[in-house]
Formats: structure tokens, sequence, C-alpha cells
């Protein structure tokens, strides 16, 4: 078995959420995002098993692979600072992705192969394909004003399967 890495490509989600007040300076925000994501991978030559977060392939050595996950962000706002009509607030969320395809193009047995996976094909033996693609937990500030229509956010991530740290923004309007 040898050793890989990945590096991201791009990492963007569309989506929709929704704010709940708990108590006076603190919100629930709960949402459903499309995210779509691709990744390199820094493999050596021969694999036996190659793994990339939570899937398996046997004989299989990954050069890219490409996601489209259903992403459900759960999360808590707490109010830093109001003013007139803008507010700061410390954000933490917790955000399971939902595999619905990917695509992993490497070599299997010296050729070059690309393999299609969703949660609905789990039928090859040598493959582990389990719904929960990634599992991310985020703390960051949001920045909203304009009558708290438009918000803003920036913060860190952790890939609990993925096992590695990023950086994220976020963009938002409210209707």
């Amino acid at each position: 078995m040898g050793y890989q890495t990945f590096s991201t490509k791009i990492d963007v989600g569309f989506g929709a959420n929704k704010k709940l007040s708990l108590l006076d300076n603190l919100d629930l925000e709960i949402g459903l995002t499309a995210n779509y994501g691709s990744f390199e991978s820094t493999a050596e030559e021969v694999l036996f098993i190659s793994s990339f977060k939570t899937s398996d392939i046997h004989y299989f050595s990954h050069d890219a692979v490409s996601q489209l996950n259903l992403e459900v962000p759960i999360g808590v706002q707490l109010k830093l600072l109001k003013l007139d009509q803008s507010s700061l607030r410390l954000t933490f969320s917790a955000i399971p992705q939902i595999g619905i395809l990917a695509k992993h193009i490497g070599t299997n047995w010296d050729k070059k192969s690309t393999t299609i996976e969703t949660f609905l094909n789990s039928k090859d033996p040598y493959r582990n394909t389990p719904l929960l693609s990634d599992f991310y937990l985020r703390s960051g500030l949001s920045y909203s004003f304009f009558k708290s229509m438009i918000s803003i956010g920036l913060g860190a991530e952790y890939s609990i399967f993925g096992k590695s740290t990023g950086l994220y923004s976020k963009f938002g309007y409210s209707f």
C-alpha cells in the first residue's frame, strides 16, 4: 500500500439556509447546499487500495477526483456586535456531506481508468462507498449589512474524513 495526498483544485457550493432565533443574541442556522469539488492526487505509482476520504478502491491509484455532494449545514451564530442595520457574528457549524456522484481518475493494473460511483451503485465487492462522503467543522466570522439582507463570512474548516484544514468564504443574500 502506498501513500497519497490530495490538493483541492476547486470547491464551491450554492444553497439556501434559514436562521431561527434561539435567544436574544444566539441564532440557529440550518440549510441545504449543492457542492462541487475537484481534487488532484500526488500518489505513488502503485497502490493496492487507493483511498479518497471514505471511498476505497482496490487495485487502483488515484490521479484526480471530482465530486457532487449535498451538504446539510447546521450551526449557531452568536451576535458579537450590532450596529444600526448591520451585525458581526461568531459562527460554529457542523456540515455532513452526502455523496451523490464521484468520478475517480487513475490507474488500474497499469491502464488509465475512470470509475464513477454514486450512492446507488455499491455492487462492486472491491469498492467501499458509504453515503456520508465527509463531515466538516467550521468556525468563523460573519458580517451582515444592508438591513441584514447581505452577509459575508470567513473562517477555518476541518475535514474529519479528509483529515485536512482549510479556509472558507461565504456570501449570502436574504430575501
